[in-house]
């Protein structure tokens, strides 16, 4: 008999093995095709939800980006906060939930940083934008509130500072594979205090103020843990 499932769950359905899929194969090597046999759906059925395997990935990102902001945004709403310790918090929740999603980092890594995707690179670029400047803006208009910050326009400034991030990454990220390749968490850290001190010349904070991921983090990534 077949069993008939209300759509959202089918296409969370879709979504997780997917995910699993791109962990196994990689995104280039995982098909249509390969999704639907795991599945045991039609092809019909997959096209019902996604027109492409690209607007999957897509949607697996805005996913996993919604999902954080449910952690991110009770930091960003605590009155009890500053603008810098809501930045620290922010950075180290993140951290923690990459730790804990570090395949799936990967995934994103490898579509963001191949220059075969260029459609992908630019989607993913976008829509993580569109879902994370508003709020980022807004702890960098506290902190210009609280003269803790110096900016002399916070809101385009959040922007700015997320798009810096993105491109840093992409434009180190064929030093960052081969780091990641050496095991040396020195240099990695190293690579991640070059970004940290760009975040803080712009803001107009002291050397230190700063820190984007925690240890749990470099030792997911080079594989001691």
């Amino acid at each position: 008999m077949r069993i008939i499932k209300k759509p959202e769950i089918r296409k969370q359905e879709i979504m997780d093995k997917a995910q699993l899929l791109f962990y196994k194969f990689g995104y280039e090597n995982t098909s249509v095709n390969l999704i639907i046999s795991e599945l045991g759906i039609s092809k019909g059925g997959f096209y019902h939800y996604f027109n492409s395997k690209m607007q999957l990935l897509d949607a697996i990102s805005e996913r996993f980006v919604k999902h954080t902001l449910k952690s991110i945004i009770p930091i960003v709403e605590n009155p009890e906060l500053n603008a810098l310790q809501k930045l620290n918090l922010w950075f180290s929740t993140v951290s923690s939930i990459k730790t804990n999603q570090i395949n799936l980092m990967q995934v994103f890594a490898n579509v963001i940083y191949s220059d075969k995707n260029l459609i992908s690179k630019a989607n993913l670029k976008k829509k993580w934008i569109e879902l994370i400047s508003p709020i980022f803006s807004k702890v960098i208009m506290q902190g210009c509130q609280e003269r803790l910050f110096n900016p002399k326009f916070p809101k385009e400034t959040g922007e700015i500072l997320i798009r810096i991030g993105m491109t840093l990454h992409e434009s180190l990220a064929g030093k960052f594979e081969r780091l990641m390749k050496t095991r040396d968490p020195a240099s990695l850290l190293r690579l991640i205090k070059i970004y940290e001190n760009i975040y803080e010349r712009i803001l107009g904070l002291k050397q230190g103020s700063l820190q984007f991921v925690n240890q749990d983090f470099i030792n997911k990534l080079i594989g001691k843990s």
